[in-house]
């Protein structure tokens, strides 16, 4: 039997936004501090394609029987098939930027939905995305006619971005 799909939501108090529907295929957007040691997520499937950015501390990423620790710079894209969650230690904080896609990014061959991808990427292009998740959060917050397409337009082009060398050996299949 499939696992229920779901967004296990952060602790109290910390950021995020879930549409009534989904503009541009943007699912669910999530940003800011968290304390995953405290606060688990434990392994589950979520909705969609997940694409993640570490902006500081060092989580660990679950993902299928792997464990990861991650650190800034961290990007994570995980297919809709994939359990995953995170852990910390108790008192370590964490800074993530989160995305949830109802479509896979578009670049290179097609993406297995059991994919799940750790990549790390330069100073630069993690500005590059903190910037796209502001733009992101700028146009949810005031919606209107043309927030789909802004939506995609944003999407699209944070794909180069994703690009980042790969660490070796941090690819898998969950």
């Amino acid at each position: 039997m499939k696992a229920a799909r779901e967004i296990y939501l952060p602790e109290p108090g910390s950021p995020h936004w879930i549409p009534r529907s989904a503009p541009g295929g943007l699912l669910y957007l999530a940003w800011g501090r968290r304390f995953y040691g405290r606060y688990p997520i434990p392994l589950r499937v979520h909705h969609g394609w997940t694409y993640m950015v570490v902006l500081s501390g060092h989580p660990v990423l679950l993902a299928g029987d792997q464990r990861q620790r991650t650190s800034r710079g961290s990007l994570i894209v995980a297919g809709p098939d994939v359990p995953y969650g995170w852990n910390d230690r108790p008192t370590a904080p964490c800074s993530l930027l989160v995305w949830f896609w109802s479509q896979p990014p578009e670049i290179g061959a097609p993406l297995d939905k059991m994919t799940c991808w750790l990549r790390t990427a330069d100073a630069e292009t993690t500005a590059e995305l903190e910037q796209l998740h502001r733009l992101t959060r700028r146009e949810i917050q005031r919606p209107d006619s043309l927030s789909p397409e802004i939506l995609v337009a944003l999407k699209n082009l944070s794909m180069p971005t994703w690009r980042a060398a790969p660490r070796p050996g941090r690819d898998w299949n969950a």
